[in-house]
């Protein structure tokens, strides 16, 4: 979903500034938006993988008597 957002967003601006150069603002505005929203997909989805796997560890003291 997410990649499939950024290439709506990215194809339609960018069709925009080809028939419309004067707004070259918008286009540099819009791709340093999806730029910062990838950065925070990737750290988002690292952070995610890392707690997923830390829950799946066997702990390592699970079978010691009490």
């Amino acid at each position: 979903g997410f990649v499939f957002l950024e290439y709506c967003i990215g194809l339609a601006t960018v069709t925009l500034y080809t028939s419309h150069p004067q707004y070259k603002f918008l286009f540099i505005a819009v791709m340093v938006l999806m730029a910062i929203s990838f950065v925070w997909f990737l750290w988002w989805a690292w952070r995610w993988q890392t707690r997923q796997a830390t829950a799946r560890k066997p702990s390592l003291v699970r079978n010691q008597p009490s």
